[in-house]
């Protein structure tokens, strides 16, 4: 493999990554997402995800 695939893999993999944390950060500044939203909603990511992901 060149540099250059390499790069497009490691940017197909991150990538999308960054897309859904950079949407998180414009949605909590526009106000759509609301504080108290954040706390039950990362709970449930790690409680209920992952575990999921997993198995």
């Amino acid at each position: 493999m060149n540099e250059a695939s390499l790069l497009a893999f490691s940017i197909s993999i991150t990538g999308p990554i960054f897309m859904v944390v950079l949407l998180g950060l414009l949605l909590k500044r526009g106000g759509v997402i609301q504080t108290q939203f954040v706390q039950p909603a990362s709970d449930l990511v790690f409680k209920v995800g992952l575990p999921a992901i997993l198995f």
